[in-house]
């Protein structure tokens, strides 16, 4: 086949190329899009997004095939003091054999136009050390920093003795002391003025409420209504995301936090999800950590996981509840975030990497 013949052409996703696109994904990353269900199923949640949500994708096609993709699922933002659009990049792809096309900015490109038009004022994402840099250097992108990762040990000694052997005899009961002090932090969190539980994933208009409430010292965050807290954990398919909320005497919602425990390296890990809490409730923030932490050492997670900014609003509360910033060296995975800005009267807060309220569901990636 010559090349002429192999020439890509861009449009607009059509309905009906949901399957082409995730042979696509296959064929690029070599996996399925998520485990947990099927392809298909996938696709149409993180597409489908809120009700009413538009569909950003710009495809490279050759025949019928599509070779190529460049998308973006809309999210709303709070940034300056107010709720803007904006967008989420992910799944960029584009098949070995028509890299040297200059796909990825063509589709970049005409996808960035459409958002412009369109009123979406910035769009971020979380690129891997390996497309950081043509992100940024064929799109305008400006790096912001290194995902940063705080871990907290829940089963040190079982971790530690993974390494060592001569202390595997040590692990039940090191373990086991450690776990004691995790009760007790949740003992200290019987004191605090909340009701402290896990509940069945529903998010109400008291979750709203408390959006309203916690929003307004945020400089740039995704909105974090019950609209979105629904799509992100309760309609995902078959992912066991669970809830711990604070209530406080009155019966309202002084914050939550939502968690999964899973199979991550070979470890069960507990990834905060997310956290929110009423500006007001000031050691609610830690009550929600110590819950989540000892039903997690409970059911036999080794390690906790949360992305910690030193610039984040919880970061003392998420260090009281024994996370440590994670050295860059150490980390499993060296993740990115990156942003560009369509309007230049928010570009001043969209590249200060302190003004981010960031956590793991601001990604696609747990």
């Amino acid at each position: 086949m010559n090349l002429k013949s192999r020439m890509a052409e861009l449009r607009e996703y059509q309905s009906g190329d949901e399957d082409r696109i995730i042979e696509l994904f296959r064929k690029t990353y070599g996996k399925e899009m998520d485990h947990n269900c099927g392809d298909l199923e996938h696709w149409n949640w993180e597409f489908g997004g809120e009700p009413g949500a538009a569909k950003y994708i710009v495809l490279a096609t050759s025949g019928e095939a599509v070779i190529g993709q460049y998308a973006v699922i809309p999210r709303r933002m709070w940034i300056g003091g107010k709720e803007v659009r904006g967008s989420l990049s992910l799944d960029t792809m584009i098949d070995a054999e028509y890299r040297r096309q200059c796909l990825f900015p063509k589709m970049g490109r005409r996808l960035y136009k459409r958002l412009s038009e369109e009123g979406v004022t910035v769009t971020y994402g979380f690129p891997n050390e390996n497309s950081i840099n043509s992100i940024v250097k064929k799109l305008g992108w400006k790096e912001l920093f290194v995902l940063p990762v705080a871990v907290a040990p829940l089963r040190p000694f079982r971790i530690v003795a993974g390494r060592y052997r001569a202390l595997r005899t040590l692990t039940p009961l090191g373990d086991a002391a450690f776990a004691g002090l995790r009760e007790i932090f949740s003992a200290i969190r019987e004191l605090l003025p909340y009701r402290v539980a896990e509940v069945p994933i529903h998010f109400g208009s008291d979750f709203d409420r408390l959006w309203e409430r916690s929003r307004t010292t945020l400089r740039i965050a995704a909105v974090r209504d019950a609209a979105f807290l629904d799509w992100r954990f309760a309609k995902r398919p078959n992912m066991p995301y669970r809830l711990v909320t604070a209530t406080d005497s009155d019966g309202h919602l002084a914050g939550y936090l939502v968690f999964r425990l899973m199979d991550y390296k070979g470890m069960l890990t507990c990834f905060i999800m997310d956290l929110l809490a009423d500006e007001n409730k000031r050691t609610a923030p830690w009550a929600l950590l110590a819950e989540a932490l000892a039903i997690s050492g409970r059911e036999g997670g080794e390690i906790a996981s949360a992305i910690l900014p030193r610039s984040h609003r919880y970061f003392p509360w998420v260090l009281a509840a024994g996370f440590v910033p994670l050295p860059e060296r150490l980390f499993p995975d060296e993740i990115h975030i990156g942003a560009l800005a369509h309007d230049s009267a928010i570009e001043s807060i969209v590249l200060n990497h302190e003004a981010w309220f960031l956590s793991w569901a601001d990604t696609d990636l747990v």
